[in-house]
């Protein structure tokens, strides 16, 4: 088996939350913390969690608790002025919008929501778009910038690919080096290997999760994640659980999980302390 320990898990989802839940902020920390983690990034599609992490993380010792912002339209969608607030309460990773995402909409044919699981404000109106004329909205080039002042983690969430292309682009030119590949074989964005290939570069790092290949989601399945892995390396590789859907295991459970599965695909036990652990340090302290 492969151990975990000082792992981090950079996308980990608990009550309170409009989504089901397995556990609570208090309980999947402590399960983090009991399991070995290093750190988790605590992420909610609706608030943000930096200050909700902070008292979680009042309960356990040696683990770093971190929470993230998500800009879909229920913070006023990308909105510099929320990211700088979330980065001043301690923030750590900053999601482009997600469920209200053009891309998720045209994916799975509504916003605010999932198939496998209902958020109650599920919604017909149309996403929110990063690009116009072709073009890199503003207040996207100044989410980014404000996340790279404070040493944080800008991830793609699940926009589409003409719109990742953008973020690839505006991280070369902005020198910045923390752009996480948000799950690409889930449904949003649903790239391709070679799409994926294409994108990884040393400022990006493309995180593949758990949760993509549990039985209500299925997007893909662990041998695909090797192959993609092999292909591109482990360098440009963090691994997450997306976990804690009231379906799935414990966020830390699923996290193991996938990462025997992937061993059992082939992937070398010393590729993981990069992918889970060194990967996940530079993001979040590097």
């Amino acid at each position: 088996m492969i151990e975990v320990d000082g792992a981090y898990d950079l996308h980990v989802h608990s009550a309170p939350d409009l989504f089901p839940r397995v556990a609570d902020d208090v309980r999947m920390v402590q399960e983090a913390a009991a399991a070995g983690f290093a750190g988790v990034v605590m992420k909610n599609h609706f608030e943000g969690t930096a200050s909700r992490a902070a008292l979680a993380a009042r309960g356990v010792s040696g683990l770093r608790v971190y929470g993230g912002l998500v800009l879909n339209r229920y913070v006023g969608g990308v909105n510099p002025h929320a990211v700088e607030a979330a980065l001043r309460l301690g923030a750590r990773v900053v999601w482009m919008p997600t469920l209200d995402a053009a891309c998720h909409r045209a994916a799975f044919g509504f916003g605010g929501g999932f198939l496998a699981q209902s958020s109650g404000l599920e919604t017909q109106a149309d996403g929110l778009d990063l690009l116009r004329d072709g073009r890199l909205v503003p207040e996207a080039r100044e989410v980014m910038a404000l996340v790279k002042e404070h040493g944080a983690a800008l991830a793609t969430g699940h926009v589409g690919l003409d719109e990742i292309r953008a973020l690839v682009a505006e991280a070369d030119a902005q020198g910045f080096r923390k752009l996480i590949l948000t799950h690409p074989y889930d449904r949003a964005p649903g790239l391709t290997l070679e799409q994926v290939e294409a994108l990884a570069r040393p400022a990006v790092r493309v995180e593949f999760v758990f949760c993509s290949i549990t039985p209500r989601w299925q997007f893909t399945d662990a041998a695909a994640i090797a192959h993609c892995i092999r292909t591109i390396g482990p360098a440009r590789v963090v691994i997450s659980s997306d976990g804690g859907q009231a379906h799935n295991p414990m966020p830390a459970e699923g996290y193991r999980r996938f990462v025997a599965l992937l061993h059992a695909e082939g992937i070398a036990k010393e590729d993981f302390r990069v992918m889970c652990r060194d990967n996940g340090d530079f993001l979040l302290h590097g």
